[in-house]
This record gives structure tokens, sequence and C-alpha cells, in this order.
């Protein structure tokens, strides 16, 4: 449930978990928007969730 998840990206987020928090929404960003734009770039949407410290140029 997308609900949760944002509660729990929140929590984690308050707590210092910084990168744990911004995985979660942007897969389900990736997997969920019926936006064409998102869904466009959905594989680099997930790529950037899977290692958020790499600068992607």
């Amino acid at each position: 449930h997308g609900g949760l998840r944002t509660s729990q990206a929140k929590a984690l987020y308050s707590v210092g978990r910084d990168k744990e928090a911004v995985v979660d929404p942007l897969n389900l960003l990736g997997d969920s928007s019926p936006d064409g734009g998102v869904q466009c770039c959905r594989g680099s949407i997930r790529r950037y969730a899977e290692d958020l410290d790499t600068t992607w140029l």
C-alpha cells in the first residue's frame, strides 16, 4: 500500500536513514505511476534507486 510505504519512508528519514527512506518511494513511483514521462524513465528510476551515490550524467 502506497500510504504505508510513504509513512515508512518518513519514519526512516526521521531516524537518519536517508538513503533507505528514498529508495522505496522511488521504486513505488516507477512501478505505479501512470504518467507517461515516468513510465519511459522507469528503468532509470530503478537504477538510481539501486545506487543513490552514483552521479548520473
